[in-house]
Parts: structure tokens; C-alpha cells; sequence
């Protein structure tokens, strides 16, 4: 489902900064079959749960080689209730705790308030 990508990100030293992916090719040979044999609202919950498992998988893996166990939820993916309910259970159940924007929203107004404080800060 997920993997260390062996790619170099730009600018990141990958013995420093490894990058993670989600393998979406089950997704992607899946869609051709699923579309006309389940309903809609069944493979947007596969989508939904495929995609909280991977972004689970990633956090676990390298919470265990890290030793990392604070977590904080944002963007605008975690608007989506089940992604954000399911990843923060199978985090917290794993000795894992997990922060979320209460007063940010976690979308483009986020994206707005963080600008605006870097412009600030750029002035000030």
C-alpha cells in the first residue's frame, strides 16, 4: 500500500528527509471494474479508506523509526470526518496522540492566515 519512495525530493537529502508514498495502482486498476458494478458512495468509501490506511501506515512506520509520537492533523484532506476520525483512532490507539485545528480551518482559510502571518512578519 505504501513504500519509501527511492526518488530524490528536490532540495531534500533523502538519508535525511525520505519521502513516503501511497502505491495508488490498486485504486487505479480497481476503478475501471468497480464504476458499473458498485454504487458511487461504495468506492468513494474504498477511496476514503484506502487513502486513511496509507496516511496511518506512513505515520505508524515512521513513528517506529523516529520514535515520533506527536502527530498534527491539517489540510484541507482532514476536513473529510471519516479520514481525519479514522487516522486519529488508529494512531491514539497506538500509543500515538494527535493534534487538529480547532480555530484554523484546515483548508484554504488556513492556508489565508499562515500567509498573512508570514507577510506580518516579512514587514514588521
Amino acid at each position: 500500500m505504501f513504500g519509501n519512495s527511492s526518488d530524490d525530493c528536490p532540495g531534500q537529502n533523502q538519508e535525511t528527509s525520505p519521502s513516503y508514498e501511497i502505491d495508488s495502482r490498486v485504486e487505479r486498476e480497481t476503478w475501471p471494474r468497480a464504476k458499473n458494478k458498485f454504487k458511487k458512495q461504495d468506492i468513494a468509501s474504498f477511496g476514503q479508506k484506502y487513502l486513511s490506511e496509507g496516511i496511518t501506515q506512513i505515520a505508524l512506520l515512521l513513528s517506529e523509526e523516529t520514535g515520533i509520537k506527536l502527530f498534527t492533523l491539517s489540510g484541507g484532506v482532514f476536513i473529510n470526518e471519516f479520514v481525519t476520525s479514522y487516522i486519529t483512532n488508529k494512531l491514539s490507539n497506538s500509543k500515538c496522540r494527535v493534534f487538529r485545528n480547532i480555530k484554523v480551518p484546515s483548508g484554504d482559510g488556513g492556508i489565508a492566515l499562515g500567509q498573512a502571518i508570514i507577510g506580518l512578519n516579512n514587514v514588521i
